[in-house]
């Protein structure tokens, strides 16, 4: 491949939108659905979508892991159950057929994942820094496969790209800030349709998309 080939598409001459979406602008299926609105009229660009996980989430998401780790398992797996039907009910209004089959299981594979760290520190009883940024960060894996499903079901072709995968970032958990030039090393595949990414404090390795 050719060294212009192996650029990153940040560092060419295309245009790029990155469009930051906050946790109120995903709340419910109404606000998404203005999200939808805005992808759609820069469509004329290369959108990069980052979004927040959904109203609320992060603060279920701290009361699961301090539940946890005070030794209140049970209540602190029903938290992840509410999280999860919350993303389902939004769902409803948006995404159908096999997409949103698609789309369920994703979300059950992230709870699944969620529930695992629960249990983990129901055990270690240590919810320290990492931990949080380590927990924190499914609030982004649930609301960024939810507007990938999202727009892909109003007909915009959006590709879902995991921010630790591709964007590299210190170890000060809680505050961490991206390596750029490690990021711009780890940048190999680079999905040519909308980007949604996930990014949370220390969720490590995340690759560009446009």
């Amino acid at each position: 491949m050719s060294e212009s080939g192996q650029r990153s598409r940040f560092e060419s001459e295309d245009e790029v939108v990155v469009m930051k979406f906050g946790g109120t602008s995903v709340e419910d299926a109404a606000a998404l659905q203005r999200l939808i609105a805005i992808v759609r009229s820069r469509m004329n660009g290369q959108p990069v979508l980052v979004v927040s996980a959904l109203a609320k989430v992060t603060d279920q998401l701290l009361e699961a892991g301090r539940t946890a780790a005070s030794g209140k398992l049970g209540a602190a797996l029903a938290l992840v159950r509410d999280i999860f039907v919350g993303h389902e009910q939004v769902a409803d209004d948006l995404v159908f057929g096999a997409r949103r089959d698609t789309l369920e299981c994703e979300l059950r594979s992230e709870a699944q994942q969620l529930e695992s760290v629960l249990v983990e520190l129901d055990r270690s009883r240590q919810f320290d820094v990492r931990a949080q940024d380590h927990l924190l960060g499914f609030g982004e894996c649930f609301s960024s496969q939810l507007v990938t499903a999202a727009l892909c079901e109003a007909g915009l072709s959006a590709e879902h790209v995991d921010a630790r995968q591709c964007i590299v970032t210190d170890a000060r958990h809680g505050q961490a800030s991206p390596l750029w030039d490690e990021t711009k090393r780890s940048h190999h595949a680079r999905p040519r349709r909308i980007g949604l990414h996930r990014y949370h404090r220390g969720c490590g390795a995340a690759r560009a998309a446009g």
